[in-house]
């Protein structure tokens, strides 16, 4: 056919046409823009209902208040409180080389998240593979509570913590985290309390963990990695800010079942869907505070767990989770794509990836 006789044409040439002969730019987008925002600025102002303007100005002004409360954390100059903001990356697809084959192949998927001290500006990455667990409840409590232990063993002298994360509710608001983050206090006695504060559905306040996460896909980029052992080797390196990046490679034993726990509390009452603000402390471990809204300083008090008396009137510490059963396994065909990938690593990289897709039904 003449089309497979036809040389391919250069990028900058489509750029060339498109813009000089059709007036049609390529723009790359700034970010995501906010689903609430979008929706309410599409609808012309001479028809916007007073509850459609009631509701913006409702959002608007959280937005704003989580922007001045985000201020104030970031000024903090207490040496006993950290600050700590926390987000999940986008997910790896493992492996990343130029291999035309690998193109159509099932990836591995790799998770990350990273946390980060804004006051020390130190970062943390807690990385784990798809096999080993997913982005549950359960998942990213167990990571959080990893990142945390980690962040407090360099700073034993901290005795309070103010959280920054998104909303999203299946992963970081929810009961199964409170339960966590409460029982992280109970077994850590050095730590009085900890503040969890979230951003405005849409509007991310945690800049500096989207930097950081910029600057490991801008580290990576074009680079060939086929397992997360080149990965972490990568991150490793970073050194954002001029701080060390501490990265591990969670494992099976780090995942425990913090859901079923938290099933045997109230945590119904708390309305996590409308939740700005969650306080825990150690002093009553066993109550949320809980705000709806950071321009608003009241707080209603929830007590979520029942209190259980030891003999001599002592306090029963809370329950410890269980580890979680081992993940499911890979799927036979993301097994048989990633093993035939195999023949192009090197003997780390081989070897690591042959232990994942060994037991693959």
């Amino acid at each position: 056919m003449l089309a497979d006789s036809l040389p391919f044409v250069k990028e900058w040439k489509y750029n060339q046409i498109f813009t000089h002969e059709y007036n049609v730019g390529f723009h790359q987008p700034k970010g995501d823009s906010c689903d609430k925002c979008a929706e309410f600025k599409a609808i012309p102002s001479n028809l916007r209902t007073p509850e459609q303007i009631a509701v913006n100005k409702k959002h608007e002004d959280g937005k704003e208040a989580v922007r001045a409360q985000r201020h104030d954390d970031v000024a903090i100059t207490d040496p006993k409180t950290l600050v700590v903001s926390f987000d999940l990356e986008n997910v790896f697809a493992l492996s990343r080389t130029t291999v035309s084959s690998a193109f159509y192949k099932c990836k591995l998927n790799v998770y990350n998240l990273t946390a980060f001290v804004n006051r020390t500006k130190e970062p943390f990455c807690a990385v784990w593979t798809e096999t080993t667990a997913g982005r549950s409840g359960n998942d990213l409590a167990s990571a959080i509570i990893h990142l945390l232990e980690a962040i407090t063993s360099r700073h034993s002298d901290t005795n309070s913590l103010i959280l920054w994360s998104d909303s999203c509710v299946p992963q970081n608001r929810n009961q199964i985290l409170s339960y966590a983050l409460q029982l992280f206090i109970d077994t850590n006695k050095s730590i009085q309390k900890i503040i969890h504060r979230y951003c405005e559905p849409g509007h991310s306040s945690i800049q500096d963990v989207d930097t950081l996460h910029s600057n490991i896909e801008g580290a990576i980029k074009g680079l060939e990695i086929f397992s997360p052992l080149t990965l972490i080797r990568l991150l490793t390196k970073l050194n954002p800010a001029g701080k060390e990046m501490y990265v591990r490679i969670l494992k099976s034993a780090d995942f425990k079942d913090y859901k079923s726990l938290a099933h045997c509390g109230q945590y119904e009452k708390v309305g996590y869907a409308s939740v700005s603000e969650l306080t825990y402390t150690a002093s009553d471990v066993r109550t949320l505070k809980v705000r709806r809204c950071m321009s608003k300083s009241e707080a209603q008090s929830f007590t979520v767990l029942k209190m259980v008396y030891l003999r001599g009137k002592k306090l029963k510490p809370l329950a410890q989770p269980k580890q979680l059963p081992e993940h499911s396994e890979l799927k036979k065909k993301k097994a048989d794509d990633l093993r035939s990938l195999l023949k192009y690593m090197d003997g780390a990289n081989r070897i690591y990836m042959e232990n994942i897709v060994k037991n693959a039904t």
